[in-house]
């Protein structure tokens, strides 16, 4: 896998602090983003974060983004850098 493909770009990652979303945490810092996970648990956020390979930037924002003013907070919360955001990753859910 390119160790570069997201180099300065963001991925924002919801679910970000257990299962899939944890793993794409780590493999977008692996590959150079700059990541925002999101998620409703502090602690898990925190320990996916520590998780991730040592050089990757990831931010946590604590959220549900089924609430309408929490998914506002997230897509404001962005880190400008130079190649834009390069991925989403949501986990669907029904709410």
């Amino acid at each position: 896998m390119d160790q570069s493909r997201f180099t300065d770009q963001v991925v924002i990652v919801t679910g970000g602090g257990s299962g899939i979303g944890a793993a794409t945490v780590a493999r977008s810092g692996r590959e150079g983003a700059t990541v925002i996970s999101v998620g409703r648990t502090e602690e898990k956020l925190k320990q996916s974060a520590a998780d991730a390979s040592q050089g990757s930037r990831v931010v946590t924002r604590v959220a549900d983004v089924s609430d309408g003013h929490d998914a506002r907070f997230v897509n404001g919360a962005h880190i400008p850098v130079d190649g834009g955001l390069g991925a989403s990753h949501g986990r669907p859910r029904i709410v």
